[in-house]
């Protein structure tokens, strides 16, 4: 860095101790660690600039030693490695290390921006990004000129919008032909790209990011819309092929259109090379069209026709090619079933037998349907589904928390996390309905507890769940049937339920009660999978079958060993174990196994050698049968 600037007297000031104690004293942060100044233009953003009250306190504690800076020097982003400071747009970044060695690592290039090569400021900010940082800006910056040359005749508009937006530009190692940017959040202006691509792919990449920093903008505008969309459900966003937020989906979309915007004025304009043909160009247009069209379908479900007026609105402002695209997007009709076509490729996702038999249920109108599902699954779902019907994602992911003797079944989660790094055995609730109203109240209803009549629930079973919910998670892990059972006296003598209401079928993944009944002869329970039966039956009869044979099958209960499902002989006093299945295995399951049977005599159930249940498991231990 030549000759003296206040940077670098500041940056002497900061390798003393005195000063360094100040600033940790003033951010309560480790000087190594410490939030430090990034430039980015305030004037573009119309709002308070992020971690202005840092910004403040470090030109504070450079006036306190005789360092005069500007009021509007500086914004914030995070280092581990040191501090990055830029005085104005357009004006060289340097780094002052923890040796309090400064250097420039920004190199000046076209149209005013400044290009960074790598540098332990960007490694930080894209953590675990889609590729390595290119060293030196010198290898690339005639590319990146070449594409923004490009923009301005063939899309002048984009251009400007480009400079507005971004200032900062670096670039990722790859071959070329390679699509892959990013904006950091942390740095606003900031881009990365893979700018040693041709010149249109440089395009494509450059456009998609203002866009992105063109909504950061915008939004920061309007508090009231963001909040809208950040209580709206998430949607199977098709530009990450994977559910998002909406306020993500959003993002996608406008960036999108805007690339979808490019390659149609490139087709007009028609400047073609060696690397890039019509043919090609067209492709890309029909590809990026259509991606759009999926992504404003699925935007339009998330939220309501009222907020969608003015999320419309909006679109039009900021993304001008959503007005030619939302005409092609066909609005899906009224439909009280799905096609077979539809009801085919549910099949061949090989769900588990519950959750197929849910989606199904949901798409013949019988309810409202939620169903556990990965990421992965959930975009399978979305296409599986399209363009008949569109399903909505809860706002966030979710890990269960496994519970003690339940095998694989789960009723409590361990926590939620955000969609943008969630843990690897996350998954989501998606939610299907054939009518998209019911699926937006259902989902917002169900963040309160209060789903229960659009899942298929009885209003008596809601209040049974209501009323005991926190009982039972305290001192059942979530387990109402549990709780049913430690409230009643084991029996004198064997009892039938009705099938319809016993819930441990579920517990192996099988059966058709999906919520805990308030009783074992709770009528309402009883009418509703009667129902549930006869819509499977018709359209899923194998399935049927066998979940009606798991329903009969007897259950042998303990609160200290868990759950084990056997067969039963002939009559109702004589169960079979040889073929019993163990939610979880356990001592005292094992040895009920081991006796081979069980048999109801002298009042209570006996192994062939006359041991009692009690003396197996302990006295709490239940069998129920079934009708």
């Amino acid at each position: 860095m030549e000759g003296p600037s206040p940077l670098a007297e500041l940056a002497s000031q900061l390798t003393q101790a005195p000063i360094g104690s100040a600033l940790e004293r003033l951010f309560d942060l480790p000087f190594h660690t410490m939030w430090v100044a990034v430039l980015a233009n305030q004037a573009r953003y119309g709002g308070p600039r992020p971690y202005a009250a840092l910004a403040t306190g470090l030109i504070a504690v450079a006036r306190d030693v005789g360092i005069d800076l500007p009021e509007d020097a500086f914004e914030i982003a995070r280092s581990s490695e040191g501090l990055y400071l830029a005085p104005g747009q357009g004006r060289n970044i340097v780094s002052i290390d923890r040796g309090g060695v400064v250097r420039t690592i920004s190199l000046a290039g076209c149209n005013g921006l400044l290009l960074l090569g790598d540098n332990p400021l960007l490694r930080h900010l894209i953590g675990d990004g889609p590729g390595e940082v290119s060293k030196c800006p010198e290898g690339w910056d005639l590319q990146l000129a070449d594409g923004l040359a490009l923009l301005a005749m063939v899309s002048p508009e984009q251009h400007r919008r480009f400079l507005r937006y971004v200032s900062v530009v670096a670039s990722f190692e790859a071959e070329r032909g390679l699509l892959q940017s990013m904006s950091i959040g942390e740095w606003p202006g900031c881009v990365v790209a893979r700018c040693g691509n041709p010149p249109a792919h440089v395009c494509d990449q450059l456009v998609h990011e203002a866009s992105h920093q063109l909504l950061d903008a915008e939004f920061a505008k309007r508090p009231e819309l963001v909040d809208q969309l950040e209580r709206a459900p998430a949607g199977y966003s098709p530009f990450f092929q994977q559910p998002r937020p909406c306020l993500k989906l959003v993002h996608g979309l406008v960036s999108y259109l805007e690339v979808l915007r490019f390659w149609r004025a490139l087709l007009v304009d028609g400047r073609w090379d060696t690397e890039l043909s019509p043919t090609a160009a067209r492709g890309r247009v029909e590809d990026v069209r259509a991606l759009c069209i999926e992504g404003i379908r699925s935007l339009r479900a998330t939220v309501s026709a009222d907020s969608w007026d003015e999320l419309r609105t909006f679109l039009v402002e900021v993304a001008p090619e959503f007005a030619l695209v939302e005409r092609d997007v066909q609005k899906p009709a009224i439909r009280t079933f799905a096609s077979a076509q539809v009801r085919d490729a549910v099949a061949q996702m090989k769900l588990p037998p519950i959750s197929h038999s849910e989606i199904v249920l949901a798409l013949e109108g019988a309810k409202v349907s939620r169903v556990s599902l990965s990421l992965d699954e959930g975009a399978q779902l979305a296409r599986a589904l399209s363009p008949e019907f569109v399903p909505l994602f809860s706002r966030a992911v979710m890990v269960t928390r496994h519970e003690h003797l339940k095998g694989n079944f789960s009723n409590l989660t361990s926590g939620t996390f955000e969609y943008y790094r969630p843990p690897p055995d996350a998954f989501v609730y998606a939610y299907v309905s054939n009518s998209p109203d019911a699926l937006r109240h259902a989902l917002r209803a169900d963040e309160e507890d209060a789903a229960g009549s659009y899942l298929d629930i009885p209003p008596c079973c809601c209040n049974f769940f209501n009323h005991n919910w926190e009982q039972a998670r305290a001192n059942h892990q979530g387990d109402l049937a549990s709780l049913l059972l430690a409230s009643e006296s084991p029996d004198s003598m064997p009892e039938l339920h009705p099938w319809q209401t016993n819930p441990f079928a579920m517990y192996f993944g099988q059966g058709m009660t999906w919520h805990f009944p308030c009783s074992w002869k709770c009528a309402a329970t009883i009418a509703v999978i009667d129902n549930r039966a006869a819509v499977l039956d018709r359209l899923l009869p194998e399935v049927a079958r066998n979940f009606r044979q798991w329903h009969m099958r007897p259950i042998v209960w303990s609160p200290s060993h868990g759950v084990l499902v056997a067969d039963l002989h002939s009559g109702l006093d004589r169960i079979m174990l040889h073929n019993s299945i163990a939610l979880e295995a356990s001592q005292g399951l094992a040895r009920v196994k081991e006796s081979g049977v069980l048999e109801w005599r002298h009042g209570a159930w006996r192994s062939p050698n006359g041991q009692t249940l009690a003396d197996l498991l302990e006295p709490q231990a239940r069998v129920l049968l079934w009708r």
